[in-house]
């Protein structure tokens, strides 16, 4: 399953990270999962992603087996920050399955990456499936242990049980960076503030903008 979500090629251009502000309630929830739309500057954005009010949703994240051996709690980390935002009452799921329910779902069943989409639903009694496929992660400058540039890229898929396809009905790229500017080593930041802001940005802010939004009159 990883490999052929990996190969998918999409249209998205650009980067935009998992959540951002919601209009509804000024907190922070999945931008492309928003009941109806979401602030940015003064302007109000539809959400790109409509289909999770009113159902039951999983979410599964994965990462190639060189990234889950150096960042081994990576995937623990980010698929108990993602469900914990998609809980929040404003993205308007009926229920979304536990974090600990899911990590050790894949703990303890290592074959899972070869099910379908729909037995995974299916396990899960699950509407919708979200599968955060993390294809990019470091702290560091390529080459150069002593910079911190960190980088985190990841496709969000969205399946919906019942449609007899195994294709999602969305996907997404997300690519968010930290620091911000050059040159900083570990004087200046630590390593875990660096992973620490990194994945904050990647599960909560949306440090740009998508080329594919749809502005409200």
């Amino acid at each position: 399953m990883g490999s052929a979500f990996r190969a998918m090629k999409t249209s998205w251009c650009g980067a935009l990270a998992l959540l951002c502000c919601s209009a509804l309630s000024g907190c922070a929830v999945p931008a492309f999962f928003a009941n109806v739309a979401y602030e940015q500057g003064s302007e109000l954005v539809l959400a790109e992603y409509t289909g999770l009010q009113d159902r039951w949703a999983v979410v599964i994240v994965e990462a190639d087996p060189v990234l889950r051996a150096s960042e081994p709690r990576l995937i623990n980390r980010i698929t108990n920050a993602v469900v914990g935002q998609l809980s929040r009452p404003e993205v308007g799921l009926l229920g979304i399955v536990p974090g600990p329910t899911i990590l050790e779902f894949q703990y303890a069943t290592p074959s899972w990456p070869t099910w379908s989409y729909a037995r995974l639903t299916e396990e899960f009694t699950a509407d919708r499936l979200i599968v955060i496929d993390i294809y990019e992660y470091r702290l560091n400058e390529v080459g150069n242990r002593h910079l911190f540039d960190g980088v985190a890229a990841a496709r969000v898929g969205v399946y919906e049980a019942g449609t007899g396809s195994e294709e999602f009905s969305f996907a997404k790229d997300i690519r968010v960076s930290f620091p911000d500017g050059q040159g900083y080593t570990d004087r200046e930041i630590s390593r875990g503030a660096v992973g620490a802001n990194l994945e904050t940005r990647l599960v909560i802010e949306e440090p740009c903008h998508s080329v594919d939004q749809t502005r409200l009159e």
